[in-house]
């Protein structure tokens, strides 16, 4: 018989029947007098460290339980965010007037606005971004005193420049992380205030 005094697998082995056979870790099976020894050294082991089994086991439930429950709170309390699409901002020069908008496909944009009697034309597109709609909005606000109705302005040509400016240092500032997303927020409450 083997010496059944050092650690080892127990493991199950299911026969075409659909029974299933107790074995070792290398796939054989115990014999009946193994099996008899291993039963009677599990009931040893039970009767002799039963109550603190059981303990261990009561213990970590509990602190399963604590894990969930705390799993399950902080679940509840993230914001989940949206996932962002890369866009651009773009300025359109429609007569004398200027549109100011974001998009991820700007040329599709300007199809969809040259049905007007004038023709519309690009006349700045910024690089792709990921906050094109905090940027989109923060020169909104810049510009509210000359909005002529959503996101049309009248601007005077030579500004044109110095707003493509504003709005590429913009991007830049929120794609290096100098500006948040939430400085939106702030930005509209300063100017709602004034």
């Amino acid at each position: 018989m083997r010496d059944l005094n050092y650690p080892f697998f127990i493991g199950t082995i299911k026969n075409e029947e659909g029974v299933y056979y107790i074995c070792n870790q290398y796939g054989m099976l115990f014999s009946k007098e193994e099996l008899i020894e291993i039963s009677n050294g599990l009931k040893k082991f039970v009767k002799k460290y039963g109550e603190e089994i059981e303990n261990i086991n009561f213990q970590r439930r509990e602190e399963s339980k604590k894990e969930y429950e705390e799993w399950k709170k902080n679940q509840k309390e993230k914001p989940k965010e949206k996932p962002r699409k890369n866009g651009k901002i773009y300025i359109m020069k429609c007569d004398a007037k200027y549109k100011i908008g974001m998009s991820t496909l700007v040329e599709r944009r300007l199809k969809q606005l040259d049905n007007r009697p004038f023709p519309c034309e690009i006349v700045f597109k910024s690089s792709d971004t990921k906050y094109a709609y905090e940027v989109e909005q923060e020169i909104h606000l810049k510009l509210s005193k000359r909005r002529i109705k959503g996101e049309w302005y009248e601007i005077p040509d030579n500004l044109i420049e110095s707003i493509e400016n504003d709005i590429e240092d913009i991007i830049k500032n929120y794609n290096t992380g100098i500006y948040e997303p939430s400085r939106l927020s702030k930005l509209r409450s300063e100017y709602y205030e004034s």
